[in-house]
């Protein structure tokens, strides 16, 4: 009988759950505000365009796959960029998301203390959810694979579930005027929006454990963000569509006070917030744990680990003290933009260069001497 729990491969099935709990985790409830001050009323458009975009850039990560089919990208960044910056390359992976996942951490421990737990120290939630995550990464792939398949599938159902309710205070006015575009807007928020769907960076660390089926990586990784569009864009119809405007851009719990202002005739239902938060805790749970896989993983390639396990063990109280640092709204600031920054320019500058970069170097070998 085969050992399910050493699995080693996944479907490319199984890689769509992963970048979809990856994307649908951390930022669906806390980016709402930030992508309506900036896009305003075309805040909607700037998601519908942003999923394109950022596909580009995964369907450059396959493409820079193919050429390397049995390496993660830290095993062969040293032979695009050299071993200085590749060193660098794979750093600047790391600190982004690092900030990314020190950001989203705080974010979640902030929201859960504000709705659930008033007494309870952000720190101390920080750190629970953070050892669940730890336990979680410290096991084998197969045993990852089938907890994110699992807890992504029954909470996407459960959240948009408890998000369509929302249709009893939605008021289509609040959405005008839809024209004329703001392109400037738009375009910023697009950027913004990358803080939805990062996490999509996995793939480069993912793709030799995907064995090549029926459905290719291309439909695979397409599907994925073609599913977290679809839920990013209801939410934030919906809740400009309840709050409008004006009213999302002085919420920064905007998702949540939707969902609390909605009320069931005839039933003994309520606080429907609590419902979401069940629903988006175990989202972020596979968020947070996807981080941890690919960091450690980082580590493990480039300082020669046989296994990915003392890192996941080094880097956890590294983000928790990232977490604690960020006290104030002028230091998590900062951090957003610094790690948006760095990220925009992973996807949209080196991603572009390394795969020009083996593009090169295939030519070169194909050439005889």
């Amino acid at each position: 009988m085969p050992n399910l729990e050493a699995k080693g491969k996944m479907s490319a099935g199984e890689l769509t759950v992963i970048l979809v709990g990856s994307m649908i985790g951390t930022n669906i409830l806390a980016n709402a505000q930030k992508l309506v001050v900036d896009a305003g009323q075309d805040a909607w458009i700037s998601i519908l365009l942003s999923g394109p975009v950022f596909y580009a850039t995964a369907w450059m990560m396959v493409r820079l796959g193919r050429y390397y089919p049995d390496q993660t990208f830290a095993e062969y960044v040293s032979l695009l960029w050299g071993r200085f910056f590749g060193w660098g390359v794979l750093l600047w992976l790391a600190l982004f998301i690092g900030i990314d996942f020190s950001l989203a951490l705080k974010m979640f421990s902030r929201t859960i203390a504000f709705f659930l737990f008033d007494r309870t120290p952000e720190e101390v939630l920080a750190l629970s959810m953070l050892a669940v995550c730890v336990y979680c990464t410290l096991q084998d792939l197969g045993t990852f694979i089938r907890t994110v398949q699992l807890m992504v599938t029954v909470s996407v159902v459960m959240l948009m579930s408890v998000w369509s309710l929302t249709i009893f205070s939605f008021l289509p006015e609040n959405l005008l005027p839809l024209w004329p575009l703001h392109l400037a807007g738009i375009a910023k928020g697009i950027g913004d929006s990358w803080s939805l769907y990062t996490g999509y960076e996995v793939l480069l660390l993912l793709l030799p454990q995907v064995y090549r089926g029926k459905v290719s990586l291309n439909k695979a990784v397409g599907a994925s963000f073609g599913c977290g569009g679809v839920v990013f864009l209801f939410i934030m119809v919906m809740t400009i569509g309840v709050l409008s405007v004006e009213g999302v851009k002085n919420n920064p719990f905007a998702v949540l006070t939707v969902i609390r202002s909605v009320e069931l005739p005839g039933t003994f239902i309520e606080r429907l917030e609590n419902y979401l938060l069940l629903a988006w805790i175990p989202l972020v749970f596979v968020t947070f744990s996807t981080y941890l896989l690919l960091l450690s993983y980082l580590l493990q390639y480039r300082l020669g680990y046989a296994d990915h396990r003392p890192g996941v063990l080094v880097l956890a109280p590294l983000i928790f003290v990232g977490t604690v640092l960020l006290d104030g709204q002028n230091m998590i600031s900062w951090a957003e933009k610094a790690g948006t920054g760095l990220g925009l320019v992973f996807s949209f500058l080196i991603i572009p260069v390394s795969l020009y970069l083996a593009y090169r170097r295939q030519k070169r070998q194909m050439v005889p001497s």
